[in-house]
């Protein structure tokens, strides 16, 4: 096989571990690198002989897809990149000598080539690590800005409220303020009490007086065959009337003095 003495291989199971994948998944992507003209080593029975070049080779494919890139493009554009250039086998028997120093030359060569390839794959790696990361921190200080904006208009609000209720509190005081007291409206209450007491007494004895003055007649009624005697019923209803007349007048007349 070609380079089978300069170059190690590796089986398709750690390759495929490597890389992140399924081994039906790296031969479908091997496949699709040969069609677009990459050149695996292969054994005496036709299998595939990974190398380290093709490691770097299919992880940049994998790079691309990840990146959106199309399948095709992404198998096409790895395949050129990392083409592998085939190495003629000697034509002069027994030269042993020549034939190692072109080994160890191709060697070189293809060691040079795949520690460029190396680095120009980690290099596209770091740039788009910290182009991910800076993509990342502008929508974290985007959201951060949302939340800020969020928390200020909050307060905002928060403080109206506290304005509004220190307004309610400061009205109620004053409204409170202006009432009378517990005691000062019990005093009221029993004066009032008492002032209707005092009017009604006053009205009742107007009242009797207005009684007694009237005819003998009115006063009295039959309590028998020659006896008569006051109507305290009468009487009673007389004075009721009369309180009920005047109680309102005399109690309106009592408070605008």
């Amino acid at each position: 096989m070609h380079g089978d003495a300069i170059e190690l291989t590796i089986t398709a199971q750690k390759v495929a571990e490597s890389l992140g994948i399924g081994r039906s998944t790296l031969n479908k992507y091997s496949r699709s690198l040969e069609e677009a003209g990459y050149i695996f080593i292969k054994d005496d029975r036709g299998n595939r002989a990974y190398t380290e070049r093709d490691i770097i080779t299919l992880r940049h494919a994998t790079a691309l897809l990840s990146k959106g890139v199309t399948y095709e493009k992404a198998m096409s554009d790895a395949a050129l990149k990392y083409a592998r250039i085939p190495v003629a086998e000697p034509v002069a028997i027994g030269d042993t000598e020549n034939s190692e120093n072109r080994a160890i030359t191709e060697k070189n060569s293809n060691s040079a080539a795949m520690f460029e390839a190396f680095k120009q794959e980690l290099k596209a790696e770091i740039e788009s690590q910290v182009a991910a990361a800076t993509e990342s921190l502008r929508n974290d200080n985007e959201d951060l800005k949302s939340i800020l904006r969020e928390t200020l208009y909050r307060l905002d609000d928060m403080s109206k409220q506290n304005r509004q209720l220190l307004e309610m509190a400061t009205a109620q005081q004053q409204i409170a303020a202006a009432l009378p007291s517990a005691s000062d409206q019990r005093a009221d209450i029993l004066n009032t009490r008492l002032t209707e007491r005092r009017v009604e007494r006053l009205l009742e004895r107007e009242a009797m007086d207005r009684w007694n003055s009237k005819p003998e007649i009115e006063r009295q009624k039959k309590a028998g065959l020659f006896r008569k005697e006051e109507d305290a019923a009468a009487r009673e209803r007389f004075v009721r009337e009369y309180v009920d007349k005047h109680f309102e007048d005399r109690m309106r007349k009592q408070f605008d003095k």
